[in-house]
């Protein structure tokens, strides 16, 4: 998929990235600390993620224990997309995901990390993080990447 990113300013004090995608394009401005407003994402319609844009997102979430990002560790099961309800051309992302254990003492911490990175692209309403345990995670989830990063095999 084709994304470039370029840098405007808006106003002079407003720095604005706009996202090309095809024809579609999103604007993604974060407001000036010094206006005292929170960043806030602004879109056109049409300006939905992909499940390879949330997964890629995903790539820089990891486990602290484990040097592998959690895409590569075979955590994610599942991205769902859902219309939000009462906010037009935006959608609520559902994420199933498991740990590598079922006592891992960081699964708080992880859950809240994949919400907050899916949470900023552009188009989506709200995310729900689902930690599973059916089917329950094995070393065979690893991709290729995490093996050899790991030394496995």
């Amino acid at each position: 998929m084709y994304l470039q990113w370029f840098t405007e300013k808006q106003n002079s004090s407003y720095p604005v990235k706009k996202i090309y995608e095809q024809e579609i394009f999103c604007i993604v401005a974060q407001l000036s600390s010094e206006c005292g407003i929170a960043s806030r994402n602004w879109y056109t319609r049409n300006c939905m993620p992909s499940k390879e844009e949330v997964m890629n997102a995903l790539t820089e979430c990891y486990d602290p224990e484990i040097p592998v990002n959690i895409v590569d560790l075979g955590l994610i099961y599942d991205v769902r997309f859902n219309p939000a309800e009462g906010a037009a051309d935006t959608q609520d992302v559902e994420i199933e995901m498991t740990m590598t254990s079922p006592g891992c003492p960081s699964h708080v911490g992880i859950s809240e990390d994949v919400r907050r990175k899916v949470q900023v692209l552009p188009g989506v309403n709200s995310v729900n993080v689902n930690v599973v345990w059916t089917p329950p995670w094995s070393p065979d989830r690893l991709s290729p990447a995490a093996r050899q990063k790991l030394g496995i095999e």
